[in-house]
Protein backbone atom coordinates (compact mmCIF):
# COMPACT_ATOMS: atom_id res chain seq x y z
CA UNK A 1 0.00 0.00 0.00
CA UNK A 2 2.92 2.34 -0.37
CA UNK A 3 1.56 3.69 -3.73
CA UNK A 4 0.08 7.08 -3.89
CA UNK A 5 -3.00 5.68 -5.46
CA UNK A 6 -3.41 2.95 -2.27
CA UNK A 7 -3.84 5.96 0.10
CA UNK A 8 -7.84 6.18 -0.23
CA UNK A 9 -7.27 2.48 1.83
CA UNK A 10 -5.28 4.31 4.25
CA UNK A 11 -7.56 7.53 5.29
CA UNK A 12 -9.75 5.71 7.47
CA UNK A 13 -6.29 5.62 9.73
CA UNK A 14 -5.22 8.54 8.60
CA UNK A 15 -7.94 10.67 9.17
CA UNK A 16 -9.09 9.09 12.82
CA UNK A 17 -5.49 9.44 15.28
CA UNK A 18 -7.56 9.66 18.24
CA UNK A 19 -9.07 5.96 17.15
CA UNK A 20 -6.38 3.89 15.93
CA UNK A 21 -2.54 3.88 15.97
CA UNK A 22 0.12 1.65 14.60
CA UNK A 23 2.50 -0.72 16.81
CA UNK A 24 6.00 -1.36 15.22
CA UNK A 25 8.74 -3.67 16.12
CA UNK A 26 12.36 -2.34 14.96
CA UNK A 27 14.47 -5.02 14.48
CA UNK A 28 18.34 -4.71 14.93
CA UNK A 29 18.80 -3.10 12.01
CA UNK A 30 17.45 0.65 12.58
CA UNK A 31 15.45 0.79 9.38
CA UNK A 32 13.61 -2.54 9.80
CA UNK A 33 10.83 -3.02 11.00
CA UNK A 34 9.76 -6.65 11.51
CA UNK A 35 6.48 -6.92 12.75
CA UNK A 36 3.30 -4.28 13.27
CA UNK A 37 0.11 -4.41 14.62
CA UNK A 38 -3.04 -1.68 14.57
CA UNK A 39 -3.85 -0.67 17.61
CA UNK A 40 -7.74 0.86 18.78
CA UNK A 41 -8.89 3.05 21.20
CA UNK A 42 -12.40 1.27 21.68
CA UNK A 43 -15.68 3.99 22.21
CA UNK A 44 -17.81 0.78 23.52
CA UNK A 45 -16.60 -0.38 26.12
CA UNK A 46 -14.69 3.08 26.72
CA UNK A 47 -11.65 3.56 27.83
CA UNK A 48 -10.49 -0.14 26.29
CA UNK A 49 -7.56 -0.69 24.01
CA UNK A 50 -7.58 -3.41 21.38
CA UNK A 51 -4.62 -4.58 19.60
CA UNK A 52 -5.79 -5.59 16.16
CA UNK A 53 -3.84 -8.21 13.95
CA UNK A 54 -0.24 -8.84 14.72
CA UNK A 55 1.84 -9.00 11.82
CA UNK A 56 5.22 -10.51 11.80
CA UNK A 57 7.23 -12.89 10.05
CA UNK A 58 8.62 -14.93 13.18
CA UNK A 59 6.31 -16.52 15.70
CA UNK A 60 8.30 -15.38 18.38
CA UNK A 61 8.34 -12.12 17.60
CA UNK A 62 4.34 -12.05 17.64
CA UNK A 63 5.00 -13.05 21.64
CA UNK A 64 6.48 -9.85 22.08
CA UNK A 65 3.31 -8.02 20.76
CA UNK A 66 1.27 -10.07 23.36
CA UNK A 67 3.26 -9.33 25.94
Amino acid sequence: MRYKDKQKFLDIYVKNPEVCSLLILKGTEPDKIIGRAIVWNLSEPEGITFMDRIYTNLPSDRQVFQN
